[in-house]
């Protein structure tokens, strides 16, 4: 069989239990066996694979048709320009999810720069917020938590590869433990989805850690905390920076009006649905 063949019929495989990119998935599970770039992939179609090469390919696209998501075979995700490990210790980071740092970009930018820029970043996973924003505010300086000893193996891992390992500190805790320190910025993707619909997820995401998704009964359990007890470790003009459920956006903006001296604003994602809130602190 060569990587034409191969190509087909792992694509075949995954057309029938429903995946959203059948091609573009057989073509990264191959590349990935292989370790081969896409134009390698490409000028190669025709070249025979070895029964070993064959029976590793196989093996991935089973474990793909039994809804382990791609980036846990592949053990490899790319965030905000960055290649990070995954496994299944952390949530897979997505796409939506890059609106925080594009929001706190945008916020140090109209800060003075020239100070440092202190950072708390809520359960952490697998370090990808941390890391870019260590990569693209150069004068951050972070700490990171996360109540997952094996979410900050991965993290540390992550932070090393990319070389950001000297602007981030990473903390064995819990977001209902905060750090006694003022920030001025704090900024979070917690656990947002209702105990109760974490069974109707779909089958790949059900297979992600549990402690990263379960946002208690009503999805608000960590964000309320956060709003509640971490706006007083703000710097003056500080800001927190959430991820949230579209459905939470009405909820949230009633819990901050319990703020003293405090500016709100929610973000729409990729697919123009509300995904996150800044919550700046003013100065009276």
């Amino acid at each position: 069989m060569n990587i034409s063949e191969s190509y087909r019929k792992s694509y075949n495989s995954l057309k029938k239990i429903g995946v959203k990119d059948p091609q573009l998935e057989a073509e990264v599970l191959i590349r990935h066996v292989l370790n081969i770039s896409r134009t390698q992939f490409y000028i190669s179609l025709e070249k025979p694979l070895l029964s070993i090469q064959e029976k590793h390919i196989d093996s991935l696209i089973k474990e793909r048709l039994n809804s382990k998501p791609l980036p846990y075979i592949t053990n490899h995700k790319e965030f905000y320009n960055l290649d990070l490990i995954v496994n299944p210790s952390v949530l897979i980071p997505r796409p939506e999810t890059e609106l925080l740092i594009d929001i706190a970009i945008d916020y140090s930018n109209n800060i003075n720069k020239n100070n440092l820029l202190r950072v708390a970043e809520l359960g952490t996973g697998s370090g990808a917020i941390s890391i870019a924003i260590a990569k693209n505010i150069e004068n951050s300086q972070i700490k990171a938590t996360d109540i997952s000893k094996k979410s900050l193996e991965v993290a540390k891992i992550n932070a090393r590869k990319n070389s950001v390992d000297k602007q981030i500190i990473f903390f064995h805790k819990s977001i209902f433990k905060p750090i006694n320190n003022l920030f001025e910025l704090i900024i979070s993707n917690p656990p947002y989805i209702k105990t109760k619909t974490l069974k109707l997820l779909e089958k790949e995401v059900q297979k992600e850690p549990q402690i990263a998704l379960d946002g208690g009964e009503d999805g608000l359990k960590f964000i309320k905390y956060i709003i509640n007890n971490y706006f007083n470790q703000l710097s003056p003009n500080g800001s927190i920076i959430i991820e949230i459920d579209p459905n939470q956006k009405d909820i949230i903006k009633n819990l901050t009006n319990t703020l003293n001296s405090c500016n709100v604003e929610f973000y729409k994602d990729i697919n123009n649905l509300t995904r996150a809130v800044q919550i700046k602190k003013t100065t009276s």
